[in-house]
């Protein structure tokens, strides 16, 4: 018998526009937030967007340069709050990332302990109090909630949604996780607690992202579901060509890990941008 997140079951409905958004504000992360290129990247994922704050902090023990960074925005078009985290930044988080990656460590809840230690720090270092006046808010209480995160920040948009349901500012109806080349997160029982609280989350890979293969599951972790894969790439005949799978390690949305993928042009390349670091070059236009 197998978890309720795994079973197979039919995904809600995927929105690749929305996406497209939340990936032009993974851009604007990429930039300091007093360059004109930072408020014209969130101004073309939506032209009513307000930028809320950014949390950047130190999250990298025993790496203390690691930076870890989320930044809030308020979406009208959409009728979100959105906290979109960011990758990793950084020679050391890197290297942090591929070692945790490779030989992980899970933590009493049962995430992998770098994951819980980058979300944390971003928790307590100003998102939680960011988040609670915009969701008690009743300017905005028919607003949704979207945690949204890119490698490194995939995995803390997930642990961010936990958060958000268990203190209950969103109802499962309400909140939404949208995820980018995001890594296994930890253990099928903490998969399983997410799943049931905010069952909303569309796990995107682009074809041979290596990121999205690691940790494997031998080591006694598991992705979450819905996989939505690319198999050929992100230009208009490969988004063409997308599966959405309906359970979390399908193989028809599985990749087997290869060290030759490590390389970042398929990790940095959603919806065939060329390098979502330097987008902001170009206001991140499509």
């Amino acid at each position: 018998m197998c978890n309720t997140y795994e079973c197979p079951s039919t995904p809600p409905v995927y929105s690749e526009t929305f996406a497209k958004q939340l990936w032009q504000l993974q851009g604007a992360g990429k930039v300091a937030t007093t360059e004109t290129n930072f408020t014209s990247c969130y101004l073309n994922a939506d032209p009513l967007a307000n930028f809320v704050a950014r949390i950047n902090v130190s999250c990298g023990a025993p790496l203390p340069v690691d930076r870890c960074v989320t930044d809030v925005y308020i979406l009208p078009t959409s009728k979100s709050i959105a906290a979109i985290s960011l990758g990793s930044e950084g020679t050391t988080q890197l290297l942090q990332v591929l070692t945790t990656l490779t030989t992980p460590g899970l933590s009493l809840n049962g995430a992998l302990v770098y994951w819980e230690t980058a979300f944390n720090s971003v928790w307590k270092g100003g998102l939680q109090s960011n988040l609670s006046a915009l969701l008690t808010n009743a300017t905005y209480a028919d607003y949704q909630f979207v945690s949204s995160g890119h490698s490194l920040g995939g995995a803390m948009a997930l642990l961010i949604t936990n958060a958000v349901a268990d203190e209950e500012w969103r109802g499962p109806d309400a909140i939404q996780t949208i995820t980018f080349g995001q890594p296994r997160l930890g253990s099928a029982a903490l998969q399983n607690s997410i799943y049931q609280k905010a069952p909303y989350h569309f796990r995107l890979k682009n074809a041979r992202d290596a990121i999205t293969s690691l940790p494997v599951r031998q080591t006694g972790v598991e992705h979450s579901k819905f996989p939505v894969y690319y198999p050929i790439g992100m230009n208009s005949t490969g988004l063409a060509a997308k599966v959405i799978c309906n359970s979390n390690e399908d193989p028809a949305c599985t990749t087997l890990f290869l060290p030759t993928d490590l390389a970042l042009s398929y990790h940095n390349t959603y919806f065939n941008i060329d390098n979502v670091e330097t987008w902001h070059t170009n206001s991140c236009a499509y």
